[in-house]
């Protein structure tokens, strides 16, 4: 399999066992539809849900665990930093910055678009939460 670069999100669905399925908006379809970045201002502060359960692996990816859902996430180190910075304080714009800033990355559109495909996913699946 070829090398991705980017935010990549390892989904497994309890029923399917769809291990391997990465999502990444530079090599595949965005996730869940596309994510405007304008739209990013009228997306609330997203925060960890509390049933959330997080470990990290040896590879550095952190697993993420929701018993309510039953869905697990695997996300990788970059996806990770995001995640330190979802504390429903932080606008996701600034979410952005901060995360581009820990990985020492240039907040490139691209980049912007990942996070905010992460976030709307990790939303979706009840992984965050909207904040106040």
């Amino acid at each position: 399999m070829p090398s991705r670069q980017g935010i990549a999100l390892t989904h497994v669905h309890p029923a399917y066992s769809l291990i391997g399925y990465y999502l990444n908006s530079l090599d595949y379809p965005p996730m869940s539809g596309a994510v405007n970045p304008l739209k990013s201002m009228f997306m609330p502060n997203l925060k960890r849900a509390s049933a959330v359960k997080t470990t990290v692996l040896p590879d550095g990816y952190v697993a993420l665990f929701s018993a309510p859902t039953d869905y697990a996430y695997t996300i990788p180190p970059a996806g990770a930093v995001a995640w330190e910075f979802f504390d429903g304080d932080t606008p996701i714009e600034d979410v952005i910055e901060e995360a581009a800033q820990a990985l020492g990355v240039e907040n490139s559109s691209d980049f912007s678009q990942q996070i905010l495909n992460l976030a709307v996913e990790l939303q979706k699946n009840g992984f965050l939460e909207p904040c106040c």
